[in-house]
């Protein structure tokens, strides 16, 4: 197994499973379902049961849903095909991490259809399942009437990156990318646009992460600090990642056409723009990412009212590089007879600069 180690919401790799005889050889012919269960412990996620295509099954998107309390030691995958049993490799059992982080806000949607169900502009999506991944755990909290979550989560010291993972009307998946790091609360607004677009807004709470308040006050802290957003009357900025060939762009430099605020992409590729307040009003801003040896990018991205206050996130770019340009020969003159033939020239490269040879 590619996982030493689980606790409760970890997530199991996939992993693939085949059916062999007594010489190794893969048996293409059995085609039944195979069922993988957690010794001692219970799974959630994806279907645990598989059918087998050609001898095999992949699973994937399963999470560690309970273990026993204050059990400790090891426990095993087994799967069970018909008569036949398997096991993985002893896995070390380690207790639940406390929270120290937490992600709050509200899960709505603008198009016409939720329109109809609710008076507001922005009406709630509830009894929707939010999932969140964060260093290979995830975590999940169902919206309440009005569209608000709580995600509890554990965090380290350094911003990591938390993928928020929910099911669209349509049943499309949708992901959104923020980060959070320890003893933090983060204010999330979710909202799905007209067109059927997700759209994640977020910000830190002016609070500090508390484990011990309760729902309620929480809950009333978050609308305080989006009544506060709405009226500053502008957006915060936007954030997101430079990316180059499957890899963050360290030092991409990052533009808004017509406003005077930039910043460069970190190590790993993230940035975040913020402009001076009262800027990024309503309207559509072109959004550039430029980098030495790659093609300059510009996407268009649309604020709102209800992106007030909020820095809009996630923003990727992928870059591609420039081509690499054949230098370019200047003949200045050509002398001599026959075999003796004397050519000078230059030699520029693609930015118009002498080469030296």
């Amino acid at each position: 197994m590619p996982i030493g180690e689980i606790m409760p919401s970890t997530i199991i790799p996939p992993f693939k499973l085949s059916v062999r005889d007594q010489f190794g050889n893969v048996m293409t012919s059995e085609n039944e379902l195979i069922t993988v269960t957690l010794e001692n412990g219970e799974l959630k996620g994806e279907a645990n049961s598989k059918r087998l295509t050609d001898g095999f099954a992949l699973f994937s998107g399963l999470v560690v849903s309970g273990l026993p309390s204050g059990q400790t030691g090891y426990t095993k995958l087994k799967a069970v095909y018909g008569q036949l049993t398997a096991y993985s490799e002893p896995i070390k059992l380690s207790g639940a991490l406390p929270a120290n982080s937490a992600i709050a806000g509200y899960l709505t949607s603008d198009s016409a259809a939720a329109a109809v169900s609710a008076p507001r502009l922005h009406a709630p999506l509830s009894g929707k399942e939010i999932k969140a991944v964060c260093d290979n755990l995830q975590y999940s909290a169902l919206t309440d009437s009005t569209g608000f979550f709580v995600l509890s989560l554990t965090a380290g010291p350094l911003e990591m990156p938390v993928d928020i993972e929910f099911t669209a009307a349509n049943g499309a998946p949708v992901k959104l990318r923020t980060t959070i790091k320890e003893q933090t609360a983060k204010l999330a607004n979710i909202r799905i646009g007209p067109d059927g677009t997700p759209r994640l807004s977020a910000s830190l709470l002016s609070t500090a992460y508390d484990p011990g308040l309760e729902y309620s006050l929480l809950k009333k802290a978050v609308d305080n600090e989006m009544a506060l957003k709405a009226a500053t009357g502008c957006a915060s900025g936007f954030s997101g990642r430079v990316m180059a060939n499957g890899a963050g762009l360290a030092g991409a430099l990052l533009t808004i056409e017509g406003v005077p605020s930039s910043c460069r992409a970190d190590q790993a590729g993230n940035f975040t723009l913020t402009t001076a307040p009262g800027v990024l009003t309503a309207g559509d801003y072109i959004l550039t990412a430029s980098a030495p040896g790659y093609i300059t990018q510009s996407q268009t991205v649309s604020v709102s009212d209800g992106d007030y206050g909020f820095i809009i996130e996630p923003i990727i770019f992928d870059m591609a590089e420039e081509p690499n340009s054949p230098p370019v020969l200047a003949i200045k003159s050509i002398n001599g007879l026959s075999q003796n033939i004397s050519i000078i020239f230059d030699l520029f490269d693609a930015e118009n600069d002498p080469c030296r040879i």
